[in-house]
This record gives structure tokens, sequence and C-alpha cells, in this order.
């Protein structure tokens, strides 16, 4: 499989037949590229020789992932994947992605329609959504607050499933001053004279260690400084952001989430001495047809912690429900609005 993904270069030219026919596994092998149908013949040839049972599975398009079995036609098999099963276990691979565990298929193959061939038969079946938080991105932000405003410490990324995929090939192929200037960007959100001290990045060119990245910075006067006041954001970096498509005032189609992700963001902030926690903003929990987000703020032995985590699953909403499905995304951008305030302790204060 990695062999495969490594090797042999996807190529999607269907001229004729050959837009239906797969080539030999032979001639796949030989010149190193093919289209999906031609990647998943050499798949199932190689794992075959080695005593594993595999069959062809063929998807609709990216862009539905159903068939319309009311209307059989050739041109609604668009990809082509592969079901291996080894220890009585079924095993969904997609040998195009070059950056993909094993096993793991890319979000654009999940929850889609399947037809498998299966010893001359056909079968429909459907491809394996993520889990829960198997596909998303996981912060863990230490921090600490210095009397002057000034915030310094690290931030730690972890990559799962598509953000993994798409993490693995942005690293391959960017340019190292790329790559750093990544990294920079993200802080610009917190000030123009962030400082990126340094960062690290796990071992991106094997698929089945997990996917890490890491930086540490400093912010000259980061928080607002009164005279007995501190006063900083709830929201530190882009990343934490909830973007969303829902501008417009109203929608004529309905709203299709595809994929189940997860956000979490960890974040402790050790406050500077000599100052105690005056507000707080208050916990947020919303649900939704589609998800889930909660937000939580405590203060402990002087560190605040905060913990963010954003969920969202395959679901389809009507056009109908349009506005409330918006005004949930409006309360989410707002929270990253809301201020931490510190007030300087006087000298009788314990």
């Amino acid at each position: 499989f990695y062999w495969i993904e490594s090797n042999v270069r996807p190529v999607g030219l269907d001229p004729g037949m050959s837009g239906f026919r797969p080539h030999s596994a032979a001639d796949v092998y030989r010149d190193q590229y093919g289209d999906s149908k031609d990647m998943a013949v050499l798949l199932i040839s190689m794992l075959r020789y080695a005593g594993i049972d595999a069959w062809p599975v063929f998807l609709p398009a990216t862009e539905s992932p159903f068939f319309d079995r009311s209307l059989p036609h050739p041109s609604q098999f668009i990809h082509c994947i592969v079901l291996a099963e080894i220890n009585g276990k079924q095993i969904w691979l997609d040998p195009t992605v070059e950056a993909a565990r094993f096993g793991d298929l890319p979000a654009s193959d999940r929850g889609s329609d399947a037809f498998v061939l299966k010893d001359g038969k056909g079968e429909f079946r459907k491809t394996p959504e993520y889990g829960r938080d198997e596909n998303g991105v996981f912060f863990t932000n230490t921090m600490k607050l210095l009397d002057d405003g000034t915030l310094e410490g690290s931030v730690s990324k972890e990559m799962r499933g598509d953000e993994a995929i798409r993490g693995r090939i942005d690293y391959k192929y960017g340019k190292p001053d790329d790559i750093k200037d990544s990294f920079q960007k993200n802080l610009s959100y917190l000030s123009i004279s962030a400082r990126l001290n340094g960062y690290q990045i796990s071992d991106f060119r094997d698929n089945e260690k997990p996917l890490f990245s890491s930086y540490t910075f400093t912010v000259p006067q980061w928080a607002n400084r009164t005279r007995n006041f501190i006063i900083f954001p709830v929201t530190f970096f882009h990343d934490e952001g909830v973007w969303t498509p829902f501008f417009k005032i109203r929608r004529d189609y309905p709203i299709v989430y595809r994929e189940r992700h997860t956000s979490r963001i960890v974040t402790s902030v050790a406050l500077p001495e000599g100052f105690a926690t005056e507000e707080l903003p208050e916990d947020l929990s919303l649900k939704a047809p589609f998800g889930m987000f909660n937000f939580t703020y405590r203060v402990k032995d002087n560190i605040l912690l905060i913990e963010k985590r954003m969920e969202v699953w395959p679901a389809r909403i009507p056009a109908a429900d349009y506005d409330v499905i918006r005004k949930i995304y409006e309360q989410i951008s707002l929270e990253r609005k809301k201020q931490v305030v510190l007030k300087k302790r006087s000298s009788s204060t314990p």
C-alpha cells in the first residue's frame, strides 16, 4: 500500500475504453502511473499475492456521496478504491491518497455509497464515516502572562484523519521558509510584534505516526494594561476562530455537512502575581442537529483554564432552517470577543 502511495502517480486520463477498463497490474507497476481503478487493480494484485482477499469498490462523484439507482449508468462510478479483509477485519483503502495512513480513508471517500465487486457479483455498501475525534485538530496551549501584558508560551497541535493527510502533504511539498511563515502568520493574529522563537514538526513522512507541530513565541505587551487592570480576549489564535459561510441573509438550498470533525483547544495561562480575576466569561454550551459547541472558563491556583470543543457531524439541514443555523454561528463568533479582566490586588488584599 505504502509503495503504491509513494511510487505510483495518480493520473486521471480516461480516453476511450480506458475510462471504463483498467490497465493490467503489470502495466501500472511498470509505468508507475494510472487512474484510481488502475491503482486499485495493482493494490488488489499485490494483496492477493500476499494471500489477502481484496476487491474493487466504486464510488460516486465527490460532489454527491449517493448513487442515482433510478438511472444506472457507468459514469456514476467515478472513483475506485479497495476493500481488503485481514484477519477477519474489513479494511478500506484508497491508494490514490499519497499521505493516508493504512486503513484511513480521506473525508471525500467517507459516508459514501459504494459498489463492491466481489467474486463476480455487485453489492451496494456504504463506506465508514469518521468516529468521534478521529478527524480534527487538537491544540494544547501553555502560556504565561506577565504583569506588563507580555504573553509568552507554546502551542502544540495534533492533526488526525483528513487533517493529518492534508498536513503531511503541506509539509512534504512546502518550502521551509513558507512553513515557518505559516507559524508566524498565525502569531500575527495576536500582534504584528509577536516573535516566533522556534518550531518543530513530527516525522510527516511516516504515515503510521501521529502528526504534530509545535512552536514557542513571545508577544510583548499583548494584553491591555491600565494602572489597576489587565484586560485580554479569550481567543488567542486564528485557528480558534469559527469560519462561517453563512454570511447571506437567506438560502435556497439545504446545508450539507459531509464529515465528522472535531476542533479542541485546551489553553492554560499562568496569570501574573499580584492580580486577581475580576471578570470571567460565562460558559457556553450549544447543541444543534449538525454538531455541538462547548466553551468553559476556570481559574485555579492563579492559572486560567480555557477549553473549547467544537464538533460537527454528517447532517442535512433544510433551507428553511437556515436562519437558525446562522444564529448559532453568530453566537460562536461573538464568543471570540469575550474578555478576561484582572484587577491588581491592593497591599491589604490577601
